[in-house]
């Protein structure tokens, strides 16, 4: 996301991305397009009008918004912009906005649809709740930037966490689905790669995609790379 982010304001003449991650070595590729690291969560918000968050869980989010508000005086926060990317519970983004509120921040729940390399290609789908104002302002940033499409579920911010978790089950059980066959042809003969001609053919670029990941061993990356996500973070993601 925060690639596609800084060639979008690269090209068009806009202040470079600040960013901010624990681990700042994983943010090597962007100050390599010129985007600039912050020392600190604090030290981000302190200097930007509009954030995205894109955290592991909800004590992530706890644990950053702690660190930005006990920091912050109202007058830091007041006007600014926070959207949360993250999947978490719909009382987290519930209970995000009320502390944001108070300092007069405006908050965005906007959990997305799609994998790591869908979001290299800038195809995730937004989910986006919150206040209109100030989702007009992050408007310019997701469709043709760092996504393919948006859904407006309104300004209560719960909504787009109770639409990214029915999601998450339907993703689930499709996996489970398409997992359940591959298993089914190894053992019958008829094959894995005839099978995913099927899946292609059929039932679409989701399915594809899934199959995809278990027939070229993403889910068994070579030595010393990172898988596309993280089994604790699947069960997170359907145990809400």
């Amino acid at each position: 996301m925060a690639t596609n982010l800084q060639k979008h304001l690269k090209s068009t003449g806009a202040p470079n991305l600040l960013y901010y991650n624990r681990t700042i070595s994983r943010g090597d590729s962007l100050e390599s397009l010129d985007a600039q690291p912050a020392p600190s969560a604090r030290d981000l918000v302190t200097s930007c009008d509009i954030i995205f968050l894109s955290l592991s869980d909800d004590s992530a989010l706890e644990s950053t918004l702690d660190s930005i508000i006990d920091s912050e005086g109202p007058e830091q926060l007041a006007g600014k912009v926070i959207t949360d990317t993250s999947t978490v519970h719909p009382d987290s983004s519930a209970k995000a906005q009320a502390r944001l509120n108070e300092k007069g921040a405006k908050f965005i729940a906007s959990p997305v649809f799609g994998a790591s390399p869908i979001a290299a290609q800038g195809k995730l789908l937004w989910i986006v709740a919150g206040p209109d104002d100030a989702v007009e302002k992050i408007n310019p940033y997701l469709e043709g930037v760092m996504g393919r499409g948006v859904i407006r579920v309104g300004e209560d911010v719960r909504l787009s966490s109770k639409m990214k978790t029915a999601g998450n089950f339907i993703t689930a059980g499709m996996m489970e689905v398409v997992a359940e066959a591959h298993i089914l042809a190894e053992k019958s003969g008829l094959g894995s790669k005839s099978l995913e001609a099927l899946i292609e053919q059929q039932y679409g670029p989701l399915a594809l995609s899934m199959s995809q990941r278990l027939t070229t061993g993403a889910y068994m990356p070579a030595r010393g790379d990172r898988p596309w996500s993280d089994l604790n973070l699947a069960i997170k993601d359907v145990g809400h």
